[in-house]
């Protein structure tokens, strides 16, 4: 458990849960480790089942299969803390020394009705568990990071072969999305040259959001083209998409709500063009934390930020990937002026630094 816990796997695995589409989209192969979290999960179970069948030398499918079993189990991770790799073992002594404890008797009755007591004051009071609350009593500290200004090179790509400005990076050619009856894409083409910002400009519900969705594997296209990079990506996974250098933010910030602040950042530095460490992707990430100003919320989490926070954490998650091309959707929407100052200002150096930007926006002195 600890070993998932803190490896790139389990990085991925806390995103799935959080948000599978989002993860999907920064690079983590959600199919693939869903998998191989079935797969384990079902190694670990047969191996206990076969430890339990010679430990009491027989096997009753009422008692062994029991539903009580089951609910034990999820008793145990509820309470110990399943954000947490000792949590469902804190749980598991827990349950465990109250069976035992007031087994027998009337106090057998009183052990259920005691834990599931328990269960429900951890579910409204302590939603991390016994584990959670012994984390949050410990006092938080972001990791020293030595300060280092993002270079140019950071920003578009890395080991990505750089693009002569004014090459054509993405190509869209009648591309067409349907919702059943409702027509959202209808023959939408456009290009988009290294090195510049292109504004997209429409109405409420004219497609805009959903061409970006297509474009980054949110979404399968339902007929038409994208080339991105020389590569045909219209019937990529959000996955491959992201490995080829492209990200994206959302109109409606969607953080991993359990991680904090820089992880959030390190999942898309993991999984993305990259692929880094975790180490690394941390030290980069906090990188990307000064450079949108966030670098002193670098261990709270997402909820204790406000919209325009979320907003930029939206943008450092999108460049710790670095990505030749970033999709920004509605980046200033809910921002004050002031607030839509400093992220044109970050949009524009951004380009500066040699990454390709798209947006959509319905400010117009800003486009």
């Amino acid at each position: 458990a600890y070993a998932i816990y803190h490896s790139r796997w389990g990085m991925g695995l806390f995103a799935i849960h959080d948000d599978e589409d989002v993860a999907e989209v920064m690079g983590v192969p959600t199919y693939r480790y869903k998998l191989l979290a079935f797969g384990l999960s079902c190694f670990i179970a047969g191996l206990a089942g076969g430890v339990q069948a010679m430990f009491v030398t027989y096997v009753t499918v009422a008692e062994t299969f029991s539903v009580v079993i089951a609910v034990d189990v999820v008793l145990m991770s509820i309470l110990g803390g399943t954000r947490y790799w000792f949590g469902p073992a804190l749980g598991a002594v827990i349950v465990t020394i109250l069976t035992h404890a007031l087994a027998g008797g009337q106090s057998a009755i009183l052990n259920r009705a005691l834990i599931g007591a328990i269960l429900i004051l951890v579910i409204v009071f302590l939603p991390g568990g016994v584990a959670g609350m012994v984390v949050r009593r410990r006092p938080r500290q972001a990791a020293p990071v030595t300060a280092e200004p993002v270079s140019p090179r950071a920003v578009s790509g890395g080991n990505a072969a750089p693009r002569s400005p004014g090459s054509l990076i993405l190509s869209c050619s009648d591309v067409r999305k349907a919702f059943r009856g409702i027509q959202a894409l209808a023959g939408v083409s456009l290009d988009v040259r290294a090195g510049e910002i292109l504004g997209l400009v429409g109405p409420n519900g004219s497609g805009k959001s959903t061409l970006i969705n297509v474009i980054s594997g949110h979404y399968r296209l339902d007929g038409g083209r994208i080339v991105f990079g020389g590569d045909d990506i219209g019937g990529f996974d959000g996955h491959r998409v992201s490995a080829l250098g492209l990200s994206r933010t959302y109109q409606i910030p969607r953080p991993f709500r359990r991680l904090t602040v820089l992880d959030n950042v390190a999942v898309a530095a993991m999984f993305g063009q990259t692929r880094l460490g975790r180490a690394t992707a941390q030290r980069e990430s906090q990188q990307w934390l000064e450079f949108t100003g966030l670098a002193d919320k670098a261990v709270s989490l997402p909820d204790q930020l406000n919209l325009h926070q979320r907003k930029l954490l939206e943008l450092a998650r999108a460049l710790a990937s670095r990505p030749r091309l970033v999709l920004l959707d509605e980046v200033l929407a809910g921002l004050t002026p002031s607030e839509m100052a400093d992220a044109a200002r970050l949009i524009r150096e951004i380009r500066d630094r040699g990454t390709t930007v798209v947006f959509v926006e319905h400010v117009m002195r800003v486009v």
